[in-house]
């Protein structure tokens, strides 16, 4: 080709050898700048953006837009929380041995500050009784952190708790001693200051962001960390911004953001404005034109952000409370009318009708509690003036169906910490743990706290790019590893060209392990897998002898028992039929060796504390899986109308996880007793041990008909014994009752 052919592309000096110098490309294009026509540039736009120019055509001279709106999410997995317990003794006792014991505590051996279990009886003990608030119970995996008293500290930092109060004592004598002044009281008070983590209450962020889909706005969804907070005001391309996190109803205002790995990041008011103003003068600042945050008591907050320059504000009335569905409401019906054209004084007037003519009074109550800040500003502004109807937004989902997490667990509880600690194990830096054994007893949870766990990091996309679920189900087996090894050998086309991409892989079947379209993953960096596992010695050794032969070093998560608390919450919930105070407490049996059918209720925490300490629940040993097991064995008792005056209620037992049925929880003034049916069935009841065998047999459900016949032992019984009448086994004092039909002799 001749030099000036193509004359944006080939160089004016024929003498020149390159085919394009700067000098001879702009000198280029100012010439012929003036020859080019005016929709070149927005024709070019249009090609790249597959959209209509402009000026292209007299039909088009509105361009069809869609709100493109920020939605920053914030539900902590958990929050440090610090517990003082204070408590008084004489001063004469500061030389006592065994001053540690009172408080009723047993300390880990392996970490003497932990705390590993709670006695029923003791100071610490007391002190949960009187707590109404969750949050401040003392509860096992609890540290001690310090040991204060009459203005003198101790950290205890990993020491046995008794050596440092010890060494405190020691201490205050010597003070005592060396002032040799009048004391004010011989009474001392001593604070034990204890440190856990603690849950917060979920937001229901996935139904948010489903709510928002069909508004006809363009919502993109991250995690309200400071991080992705500071990298959005920079960029300055966002004009609506959707909070969605906590707020504190006391007087300190604060906000609950998160960190990378799911933990509470608290922020004051003035620290939260400051993230968003910091750094960025006021006409970049206003770019952002509108901020709604969902949130109860924000209205500090939102008049905070007013007064820093934010046009439209909408928050809530800090003295009210809404319901989630209440915001899930407004915020749907304000962003479709904000979408369609509509400005923001009509579209929060269209949140506030929706929730209006609601045919449920509290929805009704809470379309009041919503406010559009600045009061006296004119909200007129609209954003979208020809709107596009969008099919929605979802954050991040992928095409491929392969490897999806299972349903949500019914009734999860009490593993918010351990997914919390087990994403610390697994972050990202030089740090984190590319190959994690979750091990613990069958039962425990591990394949629940997986799938919470993938669910968590799945929405959030702050630690991997992709979360893939491997297991094998009992049915189609063989389609199902072939759908996996169709998915992971396109993951590994994807790790080969993006090798930055990290991936997340939660492997319930350890024999999979030892699968080969699985091991060849294993080899890059950038995946992490997390594999559940039964604790046994042989399967424990191979699966470290294979990794390491990948070249990933495991690391173990040991999975504990659910916490007193929740194995309670968890009772209460699976329980197929009420709970008597008779059950949870001892000493409510009267005299006679009836039970006073008095309906167990929980108060307060100490209550549910009790019932994780009764028969009912401790035996299980906090594992999920018996505790529900137990719960649902607890079968129906007959209504009060078909008893008798002088029937009390049967004490089920049923059958226990994977067939035991040798045990169950005992009962003063009860007998354990097996009614054994002509057909082979078992059923166990605990009856009451000065009730007739007839009354018993009356009030059984398992027991129907008439003209029964009844054997102990094989001898025929009599219904008018009572149960403490009869001999039941020695060893477990069961007694064995089979029970058969009469024959009616005008059937022969």
């Amino acid at each position: 080709q001749m030099a000036g052919q193509g004359p944006q592309y080939r160089c004016e000096d024929p003498t020149c050898c390159f085919v394009l110098c700067a000098s001879c490309y702009w000198a280029r294009r100012q010439t012929l700048a003036a020859l080019e026509p005016s929709q070149s540039l927005e024709q070019l736009t249009r090609l790249c953006t597959g959209g209509p120019a402009k000026n292209e055509g007299a039909a088009n001279c509105s361009t069809a837009q869609s709100l493109r709106c920020h939605f920053l999410f914030s539900s902590p997995l958990c929050i440090g929380h610090t517990v003082r317990v204070p408590f008084t003794m004489q001063r004469t006792r500061l030389t006592s041995p065994g001053l540690s014991d009172a408080w009723g505590l047993d300390f880990s051996v392996d970490h003497p500050s932990i705390v590993q279990r709670l006695h029923p009886v003791g100071l610490v003990a007391s002190w949960n009784q009187l707590q109404h608030a969750v949050q401040n119970l003392v509860r096992p995996g609890d540290a001690l952190i310090q040991i204060s008293a009459a203005g003198n500290t101790k950290p205890v930092m990993g020491k046995p708790p008794a050596d440092v109060l010890r060494r405190l004592c020691e201490e205050l004598m010597q003070h005592d001693n060396a002032t040799a002044l009048p004391r004010a009281s011989e009474e001392l008070q001593i604070d034990l200051f204890f440190s856990g983590m603690r849950s917060l209450p979920t937001l229901q962020v996935e139904n948010e962001i489903a709510s928002l889909q069909n508004t006809g706005c363009e919502f993109v969804a991250r995690a309200a960390t400071t991080e992705n907070i500071r990298h959005l005001i920079a960029a300055g391309d966002c004009s609506v911004l959707h909070f969605s996190f906590h707020t504190s109803s006391d007087q300190s205002q604060r906000v609950f953001l998160e960190d990378i790995h799911g933990k509470a990041h608290v922020l004051t008011v003035q620290e939260f404005r400051n993230l968003l103003t910091n750094g960025q003068p006021a006409v970049s600042r206003r770019a952002i034109r509108l901020v709604f945050v969902s949130s109860c008591h924000s209205f500090a907050l939102g008049k905070d952000l007013a007064a820093a320059g934010f046009r439209h504000v909408v928050c809530i009335r800090s003295e009210d409370s809404v319901l989630d569905t209440s915001c899930l409401i407004f915020e749907r019906h304000f962003f479709t009318a904000l979408g369609t054209g509509s400005c923001v004084r009509q579209a929060f007037m269209c949140g506030v009708a929706a929730l209006a003519s609601s045919p449920i009074r509290r929805l009704r109550e809470d379309g009041s509690k919503f406010v559009l800040l600045p009061e006296d500003a004119n909200h007129d502004e609209v954003f979208v003036e020809m709107p596009v109807k969008l099919p929605g937004f979802s954050p991040a989902h992928e095409s491929e169906t392969w490897g999806a997490l299972p349903a949500r667990v019914e009734d999860y509880v009490g593993r918010d910490a351990d997914i919390y600690r087990l994403l610390v194990l697994l972050r990202d830096g030089s740090f984190g743990r590319r190959f994690v054994l979750l091990h613990g007893e069958e039962g425990i949870g591990k394949t629940v706290l997986m799938t919470e766990l993938g669910r968590f990091v799945k929405l959030r996309r702050g630690l991997f790019d992709e979360v893939r679920w491997l297991g094998l189900p009992q049915y189609d087996r063989d389609d199902i590893l072939k759908e996996l090894k169709l998915g992971l050998q396109l993951l590994r086309k994807r790790l080969v060209t993006s090798p930055q991409r990290r991936v997340l892989l939660l492997v319930d079947n350890p024999n999979m392990i030892f699968w080969g379209p699985l091991q060849r993953l294993l080899v890059f960096p950038t995946v992490h897998t997390v594999l559940a596992i039964t604790s046994t010695t042989g399967m424990m050794a191979d699966l470290n002898e294979e990794a390491l032969i990948l070249g990933t070093k495991p690391v173990r998560f040991h999975l504990g028992s659910l916490e007193p608390l929740c194995q309670a919450w968890l009772f209460a919930k699976r329980a197929a039929r009420v709970i008597y105070a008779s059950e949870v407490r001892t000493g409510t049996v009267v005299s006679d060796g009836t039970l006073p059918e008095t309906i167990w209720t929980a108060q307060k925490p100490a209550d549910y504390l009790a019932l994780a300490e009764s028969q009912l629940v401790r035996p299980h040993g906090g594992n999920p899986r018996r505790i529900a097991a137990a719960a649902l064995a607890l079968e129906l008792l007959p209504s009060a109308a078909h008893r008798s005056t002088s029937s009390v209620p049967l004490r089920s037992v049923g059958c226990l996880d994977e067939g035991d049925v040798s045990g169950g929880p005992p009962c003063c003034g009860h007998r354990r007793v097996c009614f054994v049916f002509s057909d082979g069935r078992e059923h166990h009841e605990w009856c009451p041990s000065k009730l007739p065998l007839r009354n018993v047999l009356e009030q059984c459900p398992h027991v129907m008909g008439e003209n029964l016949v009844v054997f102990i032992d094989g001898h025929s019984a009599c219904l008018d014994m009572s149960m403490s009448d009869i001999v039941g086994d020695g060893s477990t004092g069961l007694v064995r009752v089979e029970v058969c039909q009469k024959p009616n002799p005008h059937l022969e």
